[in-house]
């Protein structure tokens, strides 16, 4: 809906500014409808569900022997399979 009272504010205070000014506001105009319509669509969503700190850090507890880079890195692979093979049991 059209407010009419700020329209008609609007109006009035671009009759009172000379032609070049006019054409400055005009512009403006079209600036912003240009980078409202290509601004970006917000959605709503929280890309994360809610984490602990231990979640994050669970292995500093780690009591044993250290573990080579590969041993991590096959660690890491052995989990995601797993889990992977869950979801397609699912």
């Amino acid at each position: 809906m059209i407010n009419t009272v700020m329209e008609q504010k609007i109006l009035t205070q671009w009759r009172e500014l000379d032609p070049l000014s006019q054409q400055e506001i005009l512009d403006f105009i079209e600036f912003l409808r240009f980078r409202r319509l290509s601004e970006p669509k917000r959605v709503n969503t929280k890309p994360f569900p809610v984490t602990r700190v231990e979640d994050g850090i669970g292995c500093v507890d780690y009591q044993g022997e250290p573990k080579s880079i590969e041993e991590m890195q096959q660690g890491i692979i052995d989990e995601a399979r797993k889990q992977w093979q869950q979801e397609v049991r699912k």
